[in-house]
């Protein structure tokens, strides 16, 4: 279960950036990112939509798609330092 203020590291960062530019800023696989709000679910696979403090893109939708990025790309953080962090990256 995921939370407002949680540590997550990005285990899935393909299919993003240059396949998807109008998405914005892509996750980088391996660095920590804090956990800002939710938006929503995905209407295509159902999946809860993350929002992260680190990466401000700017708010729109193109046709269904939702700002944030899939939860199933990111794991909790477990230890102090497990991994970089976006703001030393």
């Amino acid at each position: 279960m995921f939370y407002v203020g949680q540590k997550v590291v990005c285990v899935d960062a393909s299919n993003r950036g240059e396949a998807f530019p109008w998405l914005g800023t892509p996750p980088v696989e391996g660095v920590v990112y804090t956990i800002a709000g939710f938006n929503g679910s995905d209407p295509y696979h159902g999946e809860l939509i993350l929002r992260l403090v680190e990466i401000q893109n700017p708010t729109r939708r193109a046709g269904r798609m939702l700002e944030g990025y899939l939860a199933s790309r990111f794991r909790p953080v477990t230890e102090t330092g497990q991994r970089r962090s976006a703001r030393s990256s």
